[in-house]
């Protein structure tokens, strides 16, 4: 919704592949700033979540703020 309003997008996907930014993220294309934060590797089945929690925490905190920063700064 708010990718449809314009509005600038700061989101976290799993590494399930049905809970992906592929398949869950914005549409392209907008001229709001989208920063997605996903772990690298997908993974296929939901059956691996003790992996996708490991994975998810790979994410680094510090460039999480970093993104977000950006995000918030006036265009």
């Amino acid at each position: 919704m708010a990718n449809a309003l314009g509005k600038d997008i700061i989101c976290f996907f799993s590494p399930i592949l049905t809970q992906s930014a592929k398949r869950w993220g914005p549409f392209p294309g907008g001229s709001n700033r989208v920063e997605i934060f996903e772990p690298g590797e997908v993974l296929k089945s939901s059956r691996d979540i003790a992996k996708g929690e490991q994975l998810m925490s790979a994410i680094s905190v510090e460039k999480v703020l970093e993104k977000t920063l950006e995000v918030l700064k006036p265009k």
